[in-house]
Formats: structure tokens, sequence, C-alpha cells
């Protein structure tokens, strides 16, 4: 695990634990250093895991090097969390600000992948909302997340195991758990806050997603082991108080279907059967332009709804 001893690390190391993990790695900057560290740690050793820690940088091939070689059974899995900001507007950005962000993602991702990245069960990679929607001040930020969902793709058409999670801001956990302005802030720009459990969830899902066939992908812009999760807005798009970025982004058409509000699928059906039965006594109605309109908004209701359930918003 890279960068595995932070919010969101410690939430994903018990879950593995409590799932039969027993043998965990830690690489990271300051790993073990601090006193809340070392409880932790002693709180996995106490439950039968071997915990080895090493100090080092993602960005460093010897430290990656070394981490590997402290491991006392074959790696059958990595995650890699290690995430660093410098956020600045794009026309003040300076090539350190752009170096410092993009490193760990993009030559500790790389490192990773030519020192054990091979044999593995599972090779996650955890990216950001930002890769797909984009916010003010974070290009360098967005740029390293979307080599992880591009290098997705590269490592699966070798035929090996990887995947990455585009994930939003989490409640309880991790860098925004404590910063109640970044979480307002991030729920009227258009990221739904995501509780602990639902990314657990992506991961377990995450970890055991198959390598697909890359002679029957349909577009080279689509792979299924990217998984999205956090895009919602709990303000209805037409609303002057929706801030979403995305809301104007044609990627996202499916959301204005109902003006981006919940969609009330038993009272539509009720007016659906309604219709449907006059239609029955005056067959005449089918051909009026005004029922193509509606049946279209009736499908696209549906489409929503389905979505929602199978995207978790």
């Amino acid at each position: 695990m890279v960068g595995g001893l932070g919010g969101l690390g410690r939430a994903i190391s018990t879950y593995m634990v409590e799932h039969g993990a027993r043998n965990l790695i830690y690489l990271g900057r300051r790993s073990s250093q601090s006193d809340a560290d070392q409880a932790f740690i002693g709180e996995h050793k106490s439950m039968g895991v071997d915990v080895i820690t090493v100090r080092g940088k993602i960005n460093e091939l010897d430290d990656v090097s070394r981490a590997v070689a402290e491991a006392r059974t074959p790696i059958k899995g990595v995650l890699q969390l290690a995430a660093v900001q410098a956020d600045e507007n794009f026309a003040r950005l300076t090539k350190e600000q752009w170096d410092y962000s993009l490193g760990p993602k993009v030559t500790g991702t790389w490192n990773i992948h030519a020192t054990a990245g091979i044999k593995l069960d599972f090779f996650l990679l955890f990216s950001s909302m930002s890769s797909v929607i984009g916010l003010p001040g974070h290009a360098n930020y967005a740029s390293g997340n979307s080599f992880l969902d591009a290098f997705v793709q590269y490592r699966n058409n070798l035929g090996l195991a990887c995947s990455s999670i585009d994930i939003g801001p989490v409640a309880a956990v991790g860098f925004l758990s404590d910063r109640a302005v970044l979480l307002q802030t991030a729920t009227l720009t258009g990221f739904k806050t995501l509780q602990e459990q639902e990314m657990l969830d992506s991961i377990a899902l995450s970890m055991i997603a198959k390598i697909p066939d890359s002679s029957k992908r349909a577009s080279t812009f689509f792979d299924p082991n990217v998984f999205v999760l956090g895009l919602e807005s709990t303000i209805p798009l037409s609303s002057p108080a929706n801030r979403a970025v995305w809301k104007k982004d044609h990627r996202m058409a499916i959301y204005h279907n109902d003006s981006g509000s919940a969609v009330d699928t038993a009272a539509s059906s009720d007016q659906l059967k309604s219709y449907i039965a006059n239609t029955r006594a005056d067959p005449a109605i089918l051909k009026t332009p005004e029922a193509a309109s509606y049946f279209a908004q009736e499908i696209g209701k549906r489409s929503l709804a389905s979505c929602s359930r199978i995207i978790g918003t």
C-alpha cells in the first residue's frame, strides 16, 4: 500500500484485514513516524497481521525496489493511494508545482509497474473525480489522475490486472473529513459526499475486476475498469443555486432528463398508465407530435432512474 496510512488508507487497511489480508507493506514518506501510526500498526499486529513499513518516496525507483524486496511473501496486490497537491491558477502554475503533483501518480505508478506490477491479482489506482470534470486550480492534479485512468487501459492491453477509482469526497474519512468548508464547496460544485461503505464497496468491486478483451472493445475512450464514484448533484441542475461545474458537459446529458431532480417513477408510472388507457380508447393520439415527445421523456426518466440504481447515486 502506497500512502496507506492516511485517513482513506487506514479505512481500507482495516477493511482488508477484516476480509482476510495478513501481510501488508506500507510505503510512504512518513510511514510509521507518528504515535497514531504506531497505534494503528500495533492494532493490526495484534490481529495476526504481518506489517512492514518502508519510509521512502514512490517517485524514487530505489525506494520502491526496497519496499518490494522487504516482502516476505509474494506480492499479490498493490493499492496506489499516493497524492499530493499544489493548487494554482494554470497561468501561474510553475514547473516545480506541476512536477510535485504529477510525480507520485505518474513516475510513482511507473515505478510500481516496473518492480512489482506483473503477477498481481489486482493493481488498484486511486484517481479522482478531477480527472473527469476538472476543477479550477487543479490542472496538475487532474492531469496526474487522468494519467492513472489511461494507465489502466495500458496495463489491461498487456493482459495485466489494473483498475482505478475516480473517487469523490468521502464524508467520514480522508482529507475532507474534518474540513467542513471544503466539503460544502465540493457538494455545491457537483460532488456527492460519499459514505465510507460506498468507498469500500467500490474497492471490493475494483479488486475483482476482470481484464477486458481489448479486441472486443468498441471504443478506445472507454475502459470498464475505470470506476467513477460520487458524481451527483443534490440541487436541481436548472436551479440558479446549482454550481456544478459539469452541468453543461454533454457527457452528463442523462442528468438533464429530469432537470437534475429525483425521478418520481411511481407518479410517472400512474400517468403513463392513464395515457396508454386514453390511447386505447383513441388510437389517433399516438399519431400526434406530442405523443412522441411524451414517450421520449418517459423513457428518459426510466433510464435515469435505472442508472442511478446501478451507480449508487
